[in-house]
């Protein structure tokens, strides 16, 4: 994957955890999970600046995409309680947004190591 390619994705995944957030604050009120995906989304803002935080804005955006999928099956399998499948509209809506905060967070794996590479190529 480019350089471009993988800052597109990253975007993706800073918009996706930014909404995803912002969605959970104004229908359930703050808590640690929103707030820690804020972190994570200004962490990866931090790694367009900085090399140091590429590995580690890495490493943080897979394990996201993990968890994320861990919530939402939870998500889904309290959707059961009760003997039939049903979401109501405010945990439907974050169900979507957290498959694509997963989705985004999976793309990670392929995501481009460090900077210093391309720029080492530059140099030569």
């Amino acid at each position: 994957m480019t350089l471009v390619t993988t800052n597109i994705f990253k975007i993706f995944f800073i918009l996706a955890g930014l909404i995803t957030a912002s969605y959970s604050i104004s229908t359930f009120g703050p808590g640690m999970w929103s707030i820690l995906l804020i972190c994570v989304a200004l962490l990866q803002i931090g790694s367009f600046f900085l090399n140091g935080l590429l590995e580690v804005a890495n490493i943080v955006a897979r394990i996201t995409g993990i968890i994320t999928v861990i919530f939402l099956s939870l998500i889904l399998l309290a959707g059961t309680i009760g003997g039939s499948f049903h979401l109501s509209p405010s945990n439907q809506i974050l169900c979507a947004l957290m498959a694509l905060l997963s989705l985004s967070g999976f793309t990670a794996f392929f995501w481009e190591r460090t900077k210093l590479d391309e720029d080492k190529i530059n140099q030569e």
